[in-house]
This record gives structure tokens, sequence and C-alpha cells, in this order.
């Protein structure tokens, strides 16, 4: 890392296994993702945004702002590295209010409408959108993909929604599934996993767990 001048660079390890949106997207790749390994990818990346989060230096925390699955690389080991830091804030840290006043940045799909809509971006905003990407683990697909029919479905988040009703799933899991997962999944573990996703994406910012759990 590198900040000298007008200078800010980040030189990053090669990530031999690409971004996670490119295993997710193409079916060949997405079905040799075992239920094991996403496990594996979402654990590493909530470890790199709690590092962020816990602080940078003695006063401030980095906010990503922009956590997706194609700003989560993986290497060799399919260990999850969090990446590109372009529109990443610092706020302050162990400070009773977080949030710091910014103009909307990120990417649509992923952003905290709670941030969308009163431009206060706090840690809980890269929980929400992390929330997302466990979403697209989950089912296997990317947040962005629209789904023909009902207008309320459009998007992976608005399916996700559909499904809950006062915190219960209505209709069962399986629609929240990955058919290449199916039948190869210990289902309290795919329970536990979508009641935390469920959590993170809460619209009361006070319910949305933290990292360090």
């Amino acid at each position: 890392y590198c900040e000298e001048a007008n200078e800010q660079i980040v030189v990053y390890e090669y990530a031999t296994n690409g971004s996670l949106d490119h295993h997710l997207q193409d079916p060949n790749k997405r079905r040799c993702l075992t239920w094991e390994q996403r496990l594996k990818i979402c654990l590493g990346a909530a470890r790199g945004i709690e590092y962020l989060h816990s602080g940078v230096g003695e006063h401030k925390r980095v906010i990503h702002r922009d956590v997706k699955s194609g700003n989560i690389l993986l290497d060799d080991n399919m260990e999850a590295k969090i990446c590109d830091f372009g529109v990443s804030r610092l706020s302050p840290r162990n400070q009773p209010d977080t949030h710091v006043r910014t103009g909307l940045a990120g990417t649509p799909y992923y952003i905290d409408p709670i941030y969308n809509e009163r431009g206060r971006l706090s840690k809980e905003s890269d929980i929400y959108s992390f929330g997302v990407v466990m979403f697209e683990m989950s089912r296997g697909t990317m947040a962005y993909e629209k789904r023909f029919g009902d207008a309320k479905e459009r998007y992976l988040i608005d399916i996700v929604r559909s499904h809950y009703d006062d915190h219960k799933l209505v209709g069962g899991l399986d629609k929240l599934m990955d058919p290449f997962i199916r039948g190869h999944i210990n289902m309290s573990s795919f329970e536990k996993f979508n009641e935390v996703a469920h959590e993170c994406i809460n619209l009361d910012l006070r319910k949305r767990p933290t990292l360090d759990r």
C-alpha cells in the first residue's frame, strides 16, 4: 500500500481463481463450488470486512462501500480477498455515531437502501451488501439477474424478501437453494446461513449483526 502526495496505490497478490462473480455466473464453475467452499469463502470475506471495520490506525475504520461478489478475489486455495477500495471511506472509530454524510456510491442491487435514502454511510451499510452476497452464494444467482413475471420479484433481494414474513420463511428454503448443491448439503447449516444473511439485510440498522461473532 502506498499513499504519497496525490498517489494512492494498493498492490494485490495475483488471484489465480479470479473474482467470485465469475464463479457464480459460469455454470461449470458454480457446479464445482461445494457448500463447504461457499461457507469458507463467506467466512474469509467476513473476516476481511471485519478487519476493515475494526480500525485502521488509532482512530479510524474503513467502510468499503462497494462490497459485492465482483470485489471478492479468490486465490489458489479459494481463500477470499477483499479488493477495490476506490470508493472506500474512513470513518471515526469508537464513537456512538459512526455515520458519515457522503454522496451515494457503490453498485446497484448491493447498496444499503438506508444509505441510499438518507446518504448516511455506516459500517452496517457494508453488512447489508455482504448479506446480498450471502444470498447470491445460497441461491447461485447474481443480485442483478432479472426474474420475469411478477414485477415485485425482479431482482434477487426482492425474491428473498418475498419469501420472508415477520422473519419467518414462507414456502420453505427450497426456492433460495442453488440446484447444484441440492442433495449435497446439511440443511441445518443452510438454514442458519440464510438466517444470518436475512439479519444482514434487515432495514433496522440496530438488528444487523456484527461480523466479529
